[in-house]
Formats: structure tokens, sequence, C-alpha cells
């Protein structure tokens, strides 16, 4: 399964997955996105028991906590179809929108699926440009020029990057 469409869900600008015309490929990243949302549950329940304050529905066991209050549990695929659900169903936003600020908002409402969507939605780190960058330096700053000041340099260095968005006639 690739990364995109599971990516896709999680940007409330493109969720509903409409640029995939296969059905199929549609369900199989939901059905990624359910298994990811169970795992992310199961971690979180081991970490606090009380993970959600507002049930979905009264079919919630109770249980003792450690202050003598009676606190209601979920079962995960109950907290899986209720947030999920209300995620999916809510209508998209504006490809104008920023989507990091919609999670933000959004993150006491879906408190799992903003955990997941933190990794799907990142910015994956890559050295390539820097590398790119010195590789152009390096063409420019060479034994015949060594003598070039860093202004100039770096004049040079960005004219040679962008030479093919410039008009120079």
């Amino acid at each position: 399964m690739s990364f995109l469409p599971i990516a896709c869900l999680f940007d409330p600008r493109f969720k509903s997955l409409s640029f995939i015309n296969d059905q199929q490929m549609k369900d199989q990243a939901i059905n990624n996105l359910e298994r990811e949302f169970i795992t992310e549950s199961e971690k979180q329940q081991q970490k606090q028991k009380d993970l959600i304050n507002k049930p979905c529905s009264e079919n919630a066991v109770t249980q003792n906590s450690i202050f003598g209050k009676r606190i209601k549990i979920q079962n995960i695929s109950e907290i899986k179809i209720c947030e999920i659900n209300t995620y999916l169903s809510l209508s998209e936003i504006s490809e104008k929108d920023d989507p990091f600020k919609w999670w933000k908002a959004n993150q006491n409402k879906f408190k799992v699926l903003s955990t997941i969507s933190r990794r799907y939605l990142c910015v994956p780190a890559s050295s390539i440009p820097s590398e790119r960058l010195f590789s152009k330096t390096g063409y420019i700053l060479n034994k015949q020029r060594n003598k070039l000041k860093e202004k100039r340099l770096e004049k040079l260095v960005f004219l040679f990057s962008n030479h093919k968005y410039i008009n120079l006639c």
C-alpha cells in the first residue's frame, strides 16, 4: 500500500480521495487507517486508561479508578467507529487552509487521529537539497576561482541554481 493515499486521508483538504479512481485502493487506505488507529489507541490506553472523556454510546464498560471514582472505558472498536466516521463525515476544508492548523484546532475532538496525522503530515528530512547546493558551489569555486568573495559566490550560486527561471534577454 502506498503512503500517499493514507497521507491524503489525514489531510482535511483531500480526505475524500476524489483523485483516486480505484475504489479498492480507497478502501484499502481506510482499512490501513483503521489498523493504525487501533494500534495507536492501544498505545494510548496503556499510557492512560481514561483516554476519552466523552463516550460515543452508553455501552462503555465502567471500572474503578485509583481515586475511587467511576470512569468509563470504551471498547477500541467503538472509539474507532466514532472517531473515524466523525472525521470522514466532516466536509473538506479549502485548499488554501492549513491542515496543521486544522489538526491543532481539532486535536481534542480527534485525539487518536491527530496523533497519527503528525506521522503522515510531517515533512521528511532530506539532505539532498543541501548536497546539491554544495555540488553547485564546488563547480563555481574551484582552483582557478578560489579568490571569490563570499557575497559574489552567493550571487553566482544563486544564478547557477536559478538560471532556468531567469530571462536574461
